[in-house]
């Protein structure tokens, strides 16, 4: 699969802070990657370089084959960038705002309004009138995409930008993420919710103290580095301690006095083993279900590893 960006053993330091330490990362075109990390572990600072704005003190960073320490101009070129501070002018109605991140980025001002009113249109401002001041947090996220969308940019990189969304908001974003996405538009996103990069990112990077410590589909992750849990309700705490043994101690952990949690590789598969072995040995089961391990669980397993 072609590389839309690619990043090699990047360091970059701000005085003794190291904020990233060798980091190393390949972006696939027209996919969704999400960075995953808890706050201070160099997700800005990494965006921040790949969209030109910051340099590393050491590394390669190439973005739609342009290297963005030789060749930042042509990298901007291709890229469309909304960081975590919305960087629209607030004095400017919703559509000069665009047209004027059209214009930035080489287009026609003809071409410009046009487009810009398309992803107006798409985001759900296409009304919305007066200067941007009077707009919302949440209108306001939306307009700083818009800018970024406006000159249908091969490469959109965004650091959190549902912040601020409800979750209505929130949904209809990631719808538009994933339409651009499957026009061929490569998508480097980073979120705080994790929920939405379990559900939206073809790819994660986990990075935790300036390093990528784990990256893949997140279905593979959960696979790599959790397991899937089955968990058993009894009608009293004697029938959940009995099962528990016959479960052995190492499999089994005690929720409360009526429940219990197995850990499992397949848990869809093995309740229904579960309970029988369970059943066949006399102990009734008064409710069984398997759930599959989140994002937030990868998430916290390499956080935890770090403190």
């Amino acid at each position: 699969m072609e590389t839309a960006v690619l990043v090699e053993d990047v360091t970059k330091s701000y005085g003794e802070k190291e904020a990233l330490d060798g980091v190393s990362l390949k972006v696939a075109r027209s996919r969704v990657h999400g960075l995953l990390g808890p706050n201070g572990a160099g997700k800005s600072t990494l965006i921040r370089i790949i969209s030109t704005l910051a340099r590393p003190d050491r590394g390669k960073v190439i973005v739609n084959g342009h290297d963005a320490l030789t060749s930042p101009w042509a990298v901007r070129q291709s890229i469309g960038v909304a960081g975590q501070s919305i960087g629209i002018d607030e004095a400017l109605t919703a559509p000069e705002n665009v047209v004027l991140a059209g214009r930035l980025a080489g287009m026609r001002k003809s071409r410009a309004r046009t487009e810009g009113a398309e992803v107006l249109e798409l985001l759900g401002l296409a009304g919305a009138g007066g200067p941007t001041r009077t707009f919302s947090g949440g209108m306001k996220r939306r307009l700083d995409l818009a800018c970024a969308l406006v000159a249908d940019p091969s490469v959109l990189i965004l650091d959190e930008p549902t912040t601020g969304l409800d979750p209505e908001g929130r949904e209809d974003l990631w719808a538009v993420l994933r339409q651009r996405a499957a026009r061929g538009t490569t998508v480097l996103v980073t979120s705080q919710y994790l929920d939405e990069l379990d559900r939206f990112a073809d790819e994660v990077s986990v990075l935790v103290d300036g390093s990528v410590v784990a990256e893949g589909r997140p279905a593979e992750l959960k696979r790599l580095y959790t397991r899937d849990q089955v968990e058993l309700e009894f009608a009293d705490e004697r029938a959940a301690q009995e099962a528990a043994h016959r479960l052995g101690l190492d499999s089994a952990t005690h929720v409360d006095g009526f429940r219990i949690v197995v850990a499992a590789d397949d848990g869809a598969t093995e309740v229904a083993t579960v309970v029988r072995k369970l059943t066949e040995a006399g102990i009734t089961v008064a409710a069984a279900r398997s759930s599959q391990p989140t994002l937030d669980e990868v998430f916290m397993r390499f956080v935890g590893e770090s403190k």
